[in-house]
């Protein structure tokens, strides 16, 4: 509940400052802070990115009486603004989401590096003095 809500804000305050991709980068920093199993992250991104892209395309459509979702859905083949702003919804949902995957296997890829790593650089045991080498 916690990365919903997280992401929510981040959306809505990110939003009209950054690109439309803006909801993947804070789904992926919450993607590799708060690891849990990739599906449930995904749909906490899922859902707290597409109510705050829903939330924000409501207010618009609200401030022009529906006048410009009206005229685009068509050219969309969407039944009407409530298609349009579901499909607005779905496309900041699923930027959310899938920055949080990334952010999930990013996590793992890490700690699979560093594991590796720490193997790799492991002291060797040295051999004993006379009883390995022949000069």
């Amino acid at each position: 509940m916690i990365r919903v809500t997280l992401l929510f804000v981040a959306s809505l305050l990110g939003g009209p400052l950054f690109a439309w991709w803006w909801p993947a980068v804070p789904a992926l920093l919450t993607g590799f802070w708060k690891p849990t199993q990739p599906v449930r992250g995904f749909f906490a991104a899922l859902l707290g990115s597409g109510l705050a892209w829903g939330v924000v395309a409501l207010w618009l459509d609200a401030r022009n009486d529906g006048l410009l979702a009206g005229r685009i859905a068509p050219l969309f083949h969407l039944p009407g603004a409530a298609g349009l702003i579901v499909a607005t919804s779905l496309v900041g949902g699923l930027t959310a989401g899938l920055g949080s995957l990334f952010g999930a296997c990013f996590r793992r890829f890490w700690s699979s590096l560093h594991e590796a790593l720490i193997e790799v650089t492991a002291p060797v045991p040295e051999e004993e003095e006379g009883g390995g080498r022949s000069r």
